[in-house]
């Protein structure tokens, strides 16, 4: 069966839809928004001692939050202390976040 121009260009037309559609949605896979923890969130419980500066990781971890950001206010004496820096890191890393 011969096919005509028009069948011919909608065939076309669909099977590049889909083909580039398969791709949009495959991009798509985890739409949710990701959420990050400030330290500056926790600073009074930090300025005063209640959280440790190093379990910054580990109670980011236990509320399901996977991405952190330090505030240099709460380790400026330790800032050049590269074992320090080495801790801070490793548990973070340990903990995936």
């Amino acid at each position: 069966m011969a096919s005509t121009r028009r069948q011919f260009l909608i065939h076309s037309s669909l099977a590049t839809v889909a083909f580039v559609g398969r791709d949009a949605l495959a991009a798509k896979t985890d739409t949710r928004l990701k959420v990050s923890l400030a330290q500056w969130t926790l600073n009074k419980d930090l300025r005063s001692g209640k959280i440790d500066n190093l379990d910054f990781a580990k109670i980011a971890h236990e509320h399901g939050i996977n991405a952190i950001e330090y505030v240099n206010q709460f380790f400026m004496h330790k800032a050049k202390d590269m074992q320090y820096l080495g801790e801070m890191k490793q548990r973070a890393a340990d903990l995936g976040v």
